[in-house]
């Protein structure tokens, strides 16, 4: 059976939803607010679909940026 990217996204968040079931509502928060920023990523995506350079471009920017702000917050919760 194939999904649908609709099918995958609403997996995932289930999958998310829980995974922090029986947490706080800053868990749950946490969960919409990565829900939400997967979406825009996703729309701003699917608008360069049209220009393959494009989205080349956002896709290599996004993983770069990723990493840098994961390397960061890691840095971040080790001082903690």
């Amino acid at each position: 059976m194939k999904l649908t990217k609709t099918q995958l996204k609403q997996i995932i968040r289930e999958e998310l939803v829980k995974e922090a079931s029986g947490g706080s509502e800053e868990d749950q928060e946490a969960v919409d607010l990565v829900y939400g920023v997967v979406q825009a990523w996703d729309a701003a995506h699917r608008k360069l679909r049209n220009f393959p350079e494009s989205q080349k471009l956002f896709e290599d920017y996004l993983k770069s940026n990723l990493e840098l702000y994961l390397q960061r917050w890691e840095e971040d919760r080790a001082d903690l």
